[in-house]
């Protein structure tokens, strides 16, 4: 299956605008008309048997992610927020050999008839027409986002369960928690793959191979902004050493250590159950008062008694359930009772106590787990322990053995991320059912990848798909909305739909055969400023300032001393040798002008110097001939008067 065309009418920054999806047609929607034509350009089985890629690229806001969002809209039919019978906004797709359309106001046009929409279609393919509108969700749709895309926080498809069908591929049956964030349920679909291939990443990494895995409290994680700077410095941290309490090594420290993070831990839900009262608007400076002597001073009465144990946990919970009391006048008991007496039971909390014991490394572990004999469901059954998983205060590790150095946890952050993507790709891939076909939206998901993965991230993917193929049939359309040339470098510009934005800020798609350069293996610098509209060059606009300042100054007929100076700082740290030693010569230029310049004052300095020294010496020769006229006069005179 692949998706071939979209016409959209009018979303957004998008007018009266359509995109070729497949490099196997070319398509038009003119008019009523829609033509469909072979590409001769397309290179068949590019990708591999039954799977295609498409990229999206452009500028921002010239929009990528508009595109994605409209085709959500199509695929739950029906949502969009107006509806109008003349918006003609369609997809066409391709699946068993025939072509499909489904469009906007399906309820509309399919009443009215097929060709209300269309006058005519003018199918120039060997492919069947469609005769008729496809019914919803006839093409499976499935998305991978970057979490940032609007169409993930759009309520339209929240109403429509999207986080279940729509979001980051298909979640595990029984997920531990409710979507919340980006790591929803990795670490099922993590031990669901391990389960099935302990090797299954070593194509990423020879070292990624795991068969166990433990709980971890990371206590330390509960930070002074959780429950307040007093309470976090006087009961976390030791005073003495900076370290987890001292006391934590012992089997009873442990138990009162953990009991008093529990505690806190229920401190800072009361809190946040507070901002939900509606009792009356209060200000922050209220409400932080109202806090601190009905909860704070009291339970810091409490932690005083270094015996801190069961029975000040239990005296923690009547404090903040009394104290909230009054907050929940209007809410239902049960959500108040759900939330502290059945999550927060204080034989919840021993039950969990019991499983976790104090390591040199401030952390409280879990037994170890082999991957193919425990679900990590089955090990984590509390709801308490599923909120401090999704509050990061409880985390799952995944490690060889008993190799302490080499962990999941201990992997970078840019490495958990690139293992997210595979692990939700991989996992859906091996969920889909036999003989699936369907389209997959990848947006962006290249975002905090380091560009050592982002040129191996097409490849890895398809490895995958390779890999899973062995073992069931499904035909697959990856489609990419990315800002990465390393990606593009993997596309044929034929498989890419380049978007830019006209004056008035409306989306248009650049005919790439015609207007754009080869994408596949090409290089970095083409890709970014052939195919990613970047005009105005690769080099930072900080630097061009700088750089722009430098050649200004070099242009100018004479230079002083500081000018020069900065001229000379600039050019000593350029780059791009091509620039750099243009302006080295227009600066060496300048410095030879100022060299013949001084020649030139210093010649004339000497000129000077030498017609002064011969007035100097016709001076001194009138002086000595007017002496000698003067001595000559006197010997006259005395001559004359002998």
């Amino acid at each position: 299956m692949e998706l071939v065309y979209l016409w959209v009418e009018d979303y957004k920054n998008i007018h009266k605008q359509g995109f070729n999806f497949s490099s196997k047609f070319i398509c038009d929607y003119d008019g009523g008309t829609l033509t469909i034509d072979d590409n001769p350009d397309h290179i068949e089985n590019f990708f591999g048997e039954n799977i295609n890629v498409t990229a999206i690229v452009g500028k921002n806001g010239s929009g990528k992610s508009s595109v994605f969002e409209v085709l959500a809209f199509l695929y739950w039919q029906g949502v969009t927020p107006l509806i109008k019978e003349d918006d003609k906004t369609f997809f066409l797709y391709k699946s068993n050999g025939r072509f499909y359309i489904q469009c906007e106001n399906y309820k509309i046009h399919h009443t009215k008839g097929f060709q209300k929409l269309f006058k005519n279609i003018d199918n120039n393919t060997k492919v069947s027409s469609p005769t008729s509108f496809s019914h919803r969700t006839s093409m499976p749709l499935i998305s991978f986002s970057n979490c940032i895309s609007d169409m993930i926080h759009n309520k339209s498809l929240e109403k429509l369960k999207s986080y279940d069908n729509f979001y980051n591929g298909i979640q595990p049956d029984n997920p531990m928690m409710k979507s919340k964030g980006f790591y929803d349920n990795f670490n099922q679909k993590f031990h669901d793959i391990l389960k099935k291939e302990k090797d299954f990443f070593n194509f990423v990494d020879k070292n990624l191979l795991f068969n166990n895995f433990k709980i971890e409290i990371h206590i330390y994680e509960l930070g002074a902004w959780f429950i307040g700077d007093e309470l976090y410095e006087k009961f976390i941290i030791s005073e003495d050493s900076g370290d987890l309490l001292s006391f934590g090594q012992t089997e009873q420290g442990t138990n009162n250590t953990l009991y008093k993070a529990f505690a806190l831990f229920l401190i800072s839900k009361s809190r946040g159950i507070r901002r939900y009262d509606d009792l009356g608007q209060r200000s922050n400076e209220e409400d932080e008062q109202y806090l601190k002597a009905n909860i704070f001073d009291k339970v810091k009465e409490l932690f005083e008694n270094e015996s801190f144990g069961e029975k000040e946990y239990k005296k923690v919970l009547d404090i903040c359930l009394e104290a909230l009391n009054p907050s929940f006048n209007n809410l239902e008991n049960e959500v108040r009772n759900s939330f502290l007496y059945k999550d927060y039971d204080l034989e919840i909390v021993k039950k969990i106590i019991e499983k976790y014991t104090f390591n040199e490394a401030n952390i409280f572990t879990s037994n170890i787990y082999n991957i193919d004999e425990f679900k990590i469901e089955s090990v984590i059954d509390t709801s308490l322990e599923k909120e401090l998983l999704s509050e990061k205060l409880l985390r799952i590790n995944f490690f060889k053995n008993s190799n302490k150095n080499h962990s999941f946890l201990n992997l970078s952050s840019g490495e958990k991320l690139y293992l997210n993507i595979l692990t939700n790709f991989a996992y859906t891939l091996y969920h889909l059912e036999d003989d699936y076909n369907g389209i997959m939206l990848f947006d962006e998901i290249e975002l905090s990848f380091h560009p050592a993965w982002q040129k191996q991230i097409i490849g890895h993917l398809l490895y995958m798909y390779n890999k899973v193929r062995e073992s069931k049939k499904i035909d697959l359309h990856l489609i990419f909305t990315t800002h990465s040339p390393f990606l593009l470098s993997d596309i044929p510009k034929q498989n890419i739909i380049f978007l830019d934005k006209d004056e008035a800020g409306k989306c248009k798609v650049v005919d790439g055969l015609k207007d754009k350069k080869q994408t596949f293996g090409a290089n970095i610098h083409t890709l970014l400023s052939d195919s990613f509209f970047m005009e105005d060059g690769l080099m930072g606009e900080f630097a061009k300032g700088k750089i722009d300042k430098a050649i200004a100054l070099l242009n100018k007929d004479k230079l002083d001393e500081k000018e020069l100076k900065y001229c000379e700082e600039i050019i000593s740290i350029i780059g791009e040798p091509i620039v750099k030693n243009q302006l080295q010569r227009m600066l060496d230029s300048k410095r030879l002008s100022k060299i013949d310049d001084i020649n030139a004052k210093i010649k004339q300095m000497s000129y000077e110097l030498g017609v002064l020294k011969e007035h100097q010496s016709q001076i001194a020769q009138d002086e000595l001939r007017d002496k000698g006229k003067q001595r000559y006069k006197e010997r006259f005179i005395d001559d004359k008067n002998n």
